[in-house]
């Protein structure tokens, strides 16, 4: 029976305007007083039984007026607040003419007192409407009034009314239509008033989660420092008792608080949280993804401070991601208004917003660390291989001249007619300095221009070639360019030759060591196996002198004489 009476007297749906919720509230209220008067009006007839001194208008209007009345109060709790408005402006037109100028429908007056009801629907119509109804309305009441003036003109017949018989019916009219009127004036004056606080405290409100959510825009802060600076927002600014904030831990299984205000000081401790499953505020703000209150007293308000009068859980949301709840509690007798509510989810989107990007700025910077160390050790393995390259060509390229008992090895070409290449085992000055150096440069010298070109392979210079040409030849930068890829072709042809090199005497060593091997395989006893094998080695290594030493209890005969243990020469 309550909930149907709640039902009746309170606006079912939600107006996003906190001034087409106050409007509908207030023509509930309203449209309920008229449907009661109306229904009043009704029983007092059917209770009276004498309908020959009732007005047959008002018998026909009274009916009208609680079918609109219904009607109203349908559209108004579906939300079509402008047509609900506009039929009840219309039923309190008519109610008021029908009451005041046309209670005689056959000669319609203005000579009574009760015409100061014209100004009611005047008033309900300036404090609902939009200027075009108010001026719609007033045209109507305007246009009734000069009517009930043109009929009244007409009545020409003396009437005697003595002033004191007419208190009775005209003061409880004028002070009916002054409290109503002064009622409908307040509800609305009062609302109003009420809600331009709100409306600036909103904008305030509006404007510091606006610089919040700016200042973490501009610079990369941890999670830690954003959430501290969200609670001193709401504690020091916003005027809140207290605030916390939870988030999910690391398995995404329980909501963990992390910091919360009190005092002004913040608390940066993990102490305890909540289940999804749980029943509270907190897990149906998560659960929900939506903002849940709290009220002292019933059973969600059980988790609340002793303090704290009303609470709100608002999820923290980075788009559809839950990142945690943002619970705010406060000790004012006044909740939480829509106006608040949704003030605090765009400030808990913001430290969603927030959180997301300090955790991406962190994982970014774990990875570019990851990187720049993954480079730097991909750098030093570079740099250890172009040095042990560098060592490798080095080395092999001194101990091939070593084995051909040089230490440089070049070829002077001068132009007379047979062009024949002179070896040259000598490094003059200038091409030392061009080893060293491992770079191209001309100079000129005794009307000679001198080109140094360094013979390069694989970051190791090999050597280096010098051309002479006459000082009055130009040297154009194609052909520097074609000396440069001449010496580099040059390196790759010499390390080929060298490999090619390598691998003959590879394979002769090889053929020379398997001829020795069939040889030795040949042998029928010990004694000529080791003559041979001694004469070999003389042979292939170009000794003077080979000893072989066999252990005694290798052999199954006894040991040999002492000449068998030296190999002839």
């Amino acid at each position: 029976m309550m909930r149907r009476l709640q039902r009746l007297f309170r606006v079912q749906y939600f107006y996003t305007s906190p001034l087409d919720r106050h409007r509908a509230s207030v023509l509930l209220l309203l449209n309920l007083a008229v449907c009661g008067l109306a229904a009043a009006y009704l029983a007092l007839v059917l209770v009276a039984q004498d309908t020959a001194a009732v007005s047959s208008l008002l018998l026909i209007l009274a009916p009208l007026t609680l079918i609109a009345g219904g009607i109203v109060h349908r559209a108004i709790q579906r939300g079509y607040l402008l047509h609900a408005t506009r039929l009840f402006v219309a039923s309190l037109v008519v109610n008021s003419l029908a009451l005041t100028i046309f209670a005689d429908v056959n000669q319609p007056t203005i000579s009574q007192l009760r015409v100061i009801g014209l100004m009611l629907p005047v008033v309900v119509a300036s404090l609902l409407l939009k200027r075009g109804g108010v001026t719609l309305v007033l045209v109507l009441m305007v246009a009734a009034a000069l009517l009930g003036g043109y009929g009244q003109s007409q009545q020409v017949t003396p009437e005697r009314i003595a002033p004191m018989m007419l208190v009775g019916r005209d003061l409880p009219l004028l002070l009916a239509m002054l409290v109503l009127g002064a009622v409908i004036v307040l509800m609305f004056m009062a609302a109003v008033r009420r809600l331009a606080e709100e409306s600036v405290t909103d904008s305030e409100q509006r404007q510091w989660v606006i610089e919040y959510g700016l200042d973490l825009s501009k610079t990369r802060l941890a999670e830690s420092v954003i959430l501290a600076r969200a609670l001193t927002l709401l504690h020091d600014r916003f005027g809140y008792d207290f605030a916390q904030i939870f988030l999910y831990d690391a398995d995404q299984s329980q909501l963990r608080r992390v910091m919360s205000t009190g005092l002004g000081q913040q608390d940066a401790v993990n102490r305890g949280g909540f289940g999804l499953s749980e029943t509270n505020i907190i897990s149906e703000s998560a659960r929900l993804r939506q903002p849940v209150l709290a009220l002292a007293g019933t059973p969600a308000g059980s988790y609340l401070r002793p303090t704290a009068t009303f609470g709100a859980a608002v999820p923290i949301l980075h788009g559809t991601i839950l990142l945690g709840v943002l619970d705010v509690q406060d000790g004012q007798a006044v909740p939480f208004s829509p106006t608040e509510l949704e003030t605090l989810t765009l400030l808990a989107a913001q430290i969603g917003a927030g959180l997301d990007n300090a955790r991406q700025f962190g994982d970014m910077q774990r990875q570019v660390s990851e990187q720049e160390n993954l480079v730097s050790r991909l750098q030093t393995q570079v740099a250890e291989y172009q040095e042990r390259e560098q060592r490798s060509v080095s080395g092999v390229w001194g101990q091939y001249l070593e084995g051909r008992g040089l230490s440089a090895l070049g070829f002077d070409i001068t132009a007379d007619d047979a062009i024949t290449p002179v070896p040259a085992h000598d490094l003059p000055d200038d091409l030392r300095r061009t080893l060293e150096q491992g770079s191209l440069h001309i100079e000129t010298r005794d009307q000679e221009k001198i080109v140094h070109v360094p013979i390069i392979f694989r970051n190791q210079t090999l050597g280096a070639m010098a051309f002479r040409l006459p000082v009055t030849q130009e040297l154009t930068s194609r052909q520097i360019e074609m000396a440069q890829v001449v010496a580099e072709r040059l390196a790759l042809a010499l390390e080929n030759t060298r490999l090619f090199e390598q691998s003959q005497a590879q394979a002769q060593r090889e053929q020379k060591a398997g001829q020795i091997t069939g040889q030795l395989i040949g042998a029928k006893d010990v004694d000529a196996l080791l003559k041979l094998a001694a004469d070999r080695f003389n042979e292939v290594l170009g000794a003077v002198h080979t000893r072989i030493y066999l252990q005694p209890d290798l052999l199954a005969e006894p040991p040999a004489a002492p000449e068998r243990e030296e190999a002839a020469r």
